[in-house]
């Protein structure tokens, strides 16, 4: 079976660009609630943190996330295409 690793790596990029979008959205609508919850998933007190979210501050992590989790999606499905003709 061949995967297509542009096309899941696409998906996988545009699925997370979508998740960036609604936790930027929740962090200027609830920011003390997300603070809670982002420190609770790290293990550390974030209550004297402030949120930027500016446009700049949104656009560069809209485009980081995206790329990084592209090439990340990427490299696991080119590696394990490449495993299975190695293996088979």
């Amino acid at each position: 079976m061949n995967i297509n690793s542009i096309k899941i790596a696409t998906v996988t990029a545009g699925y997370v660009a979508g998740v960036w979008v609604l936790c930027s959205i929740a962090v200027v609508i609830a920011p003390d609630t997300l603070r809670y919850i982002s420190g609770a998933m790290m293990h550390l007190d974030l209550s004297q943190w402030d949120w930027e979210m500016g446009m700049d501050t949104f656009v560069v992590g809209l485009l980081a996330w995206s790329f990084f989790s592209w090439v990340t999606v990427w490299c696991i499905v080119t590696l394990y295409q490449y495993s299975l003709r190695s293996f088979s």
